[in-house]
């Protein structure tokens, strides 16, 4: 796919082309920009191979099959849960400078009263956290919001743009108004948590979906355009012809 557009836009560039044909090269183009940006996020998303680690629970060796686990088995996990005082598995934290902006944010855009916020995603239809979800820190509290002091840094399923409801005393929930939004810059691996994890991979799954449909899409907009290309080429090549070379059969007789 790539060749064939680094081809159409070199005969663009090497020769003047109808305006049409130039502007239907710009538009796919930009089309296919758009499409390497969405194929990016599907890149990141992908799993990698990871290092083996030590099980928190049991301390045996295992290969962990995502980022974020600390356990060898679900049963070892539970099973450590009812330690008193056993080490809890936490998740990574953002860059330094993510945390310290989306603090500002907070302390920027908290009204008075509140004690703690959620966070709408828009795209999965779900508010964060949902009861009893794994916290950044490991642990399962079994509040609804998140904590303002000290800052908790919530996990977030998608790299998007979140709609903030704080708390108030009493667990009263309200948005502020005008509706306030953030866009904290970070992901977390999520697909294997509750419901969360469940409408993130329904929703990844509809994402390359429509990034097969759009390749395809893609695809037969570049062979259309080559087309055009090659048309055009043919149709100057035979402007400058001379007369007796373009097979006009009257030419030659009238020369004769």
């Amino acid at each position: 796919l790539w060749t064939l557009l680094r081809r159409a836009l070199r005969r663009a560039l090497c020769r003047d082309l109808r305006p049409e044909i130039a502007r239907k090269i710009k538009r796919l183009s930009d089309a296919l920009a758009n499409f390497s940006q969405s194929r990016q996020f599907f890149v990141t998303m992908r799993r990698k191979k990871l290092d083996n680690k030590q099980c928190l629970g049991c301390y045996r060796i295992f290969e962990p099959r995502r980022p974020n686990q600390h356990y060898h088995a679900a049963w070892c996990q539970k099973a450590s849960a009812h330690i008193k005082g056993a080490e809890r598995a936490g998740y990574p934290l953002p860059r330094p400078a993510l945390i310290n902006s989306f603090h500002a944010f907070v302390k920027e855009n908290m009204p008075p009263g509140a004690i703690g916020f959620r966070l709408v995603c828009r795209e999965l239809d779900i508010m964060l956290p949902q009861p009893g979800s794994p916290r950044r820190d490991g642990t399962r509290p079994r509040s609804l919001d998140f904590r303002l002091e000290p800052l908790e840094v919530p996990l977030l399923p998608l790299m998007a743009v979140y709609a903030v409801v704080w708390v108030y005393e009493g667990g009263m929930a309200l948005p502020a108004h005008p509706v306030q939004y953030v866009s904290p810059g970070w992901v977390d691996e999520m697909q294997g948590m509750g419901e969360v994890g469940r409408r993130l991979r329904l929703y990844l799954k509809r994402k390359r979906s429509e990034s097969q449909a759009n390749k395809r899409l893609i695809e037969e907009q570049v062979k259309n355009i080559l087309l055009l290309v090659a048309a055009d080429e043919t149709a100057a090549i035979s402007h400058q012809l001379p007369p007796h070379e373009q097979g006009n059969p009257g030419d030659d007789s009238d020369t004769a």
